[in-house]
């Protein structure tokens, strides 16, 4: 294959090295190398793209350089045809949307230090190394409220899960019992007269102020869309649980799939 050249600059291409792995995702240097072509050669006459290899994968390479050098000012991905314009399924719409179709988790998180307390059941405030934070006694049951939308880059309608990230204040032996109580309710529709209880038992790890992650909650998200609202109260049953020891709740998170970067419009997808 011949090297793109303008009048300065000659560019060879990454001979030897695959244009797309087998997950479909573009090697950095054949991306570097379009990137170039793309950037530097305007009003220069070209090499018929046929020069350039098709690969599998969905992605004609020929077609994508033809995009790129036929309008120096506007060409883009999204421009070039559905059949054409994706990497192992991964597609750019014609608006230049992009969609993974191999979806990838993120976290949206719940802040439990330095928010209000409810006037019933709050845990109490520890100074932990020198950080005031929310500790839920082993004698009483103790809770906090939330509240979070659906992030606009979630796929509408998977499930996600509920994390808790702790502290056990002690290096003794005991279960905790952790409930979620909640709402999952779209914009526009009435909120339920019940919440929803999931009941999680977690083993102490027996180490005194390490980190543990625990999921205790997984949530049926069918039919929901973004902004959809989540409200409800986390708290341990510290009263019948067997842990005796206070436990430090540094954050909540809720882990969900996401399938773009953002939507397309504000209230839409």
């Amino acid at each position: 294959m011949p090297p793109l050249a303008n009048a300065n600059t000659i560019y060879s291409p990454p001979l030897g090295a695959s244009i797309v792995d087998k997950e479909g995702v573009m090697n950095p240097a054949w991306y570097t190398y379009f990137k170039q072509i793309r950037n530097t050669l305007i009003n220069v006459e070209v090499p018929n793209p046929t020069y350039i290899p098709t690969v599998t994968a969905n992605l004609v390479v020929s077609n994508f350089v033809s995009a790129v050098l036929s309008n120096t000012t506007t060409a883009n991905i999204g421009s070039l045809a559905a059949a054409t314009a994706n990497i192992g399924g991964t597609s750019f719409e014609a608006d230049g949307t992009l969609v993974m179709a191999n979806t990838v988790w993120s976290e949206a998180p719940l802040t439990t230090i330095g928010v209000k307390y409810p006037a019933s059941s709050p845990p109490t405030v520890l100074n932990w190394k020198g950080i005031e934070v929310p500790s839920f006694k082993d004698s009483t049951t103790d809770l906090l409220p939330f509240a979070t939308q659906m992030p606009h880059s979630w796929k509408e309608g998977s499930n996600i899960s509920v994390h808790i990230h702790t502290i056990h204040t002690n290096n003794s032996a005991g279960n905790t019992i952790w409930k979620l109580s909640y709402a999952v309710t779209n914009i526009g529709s009435v909120f339920p007269d019940t919440l929803s209880t999931v009941t999680t038992n977690v083993i102490a790890p027996e180490v005194a102020n390490s980190h543990g992650a625990y999921t205790i909650a997984n949530i049926d998200m069918t039919g929901k869309i973004l902004s959809t609202m989540i409200v409800g109260n986390i708290q341990r049953d510290g009263a019948t649980d067997s842990y005796a020891n206070d436990i430090i709740l540094l954050g909540t998170d809720i882990l969900f799939e996401q399938d773009t970067i953002g939507s397309r419009n504000q209230w839409t997808k």
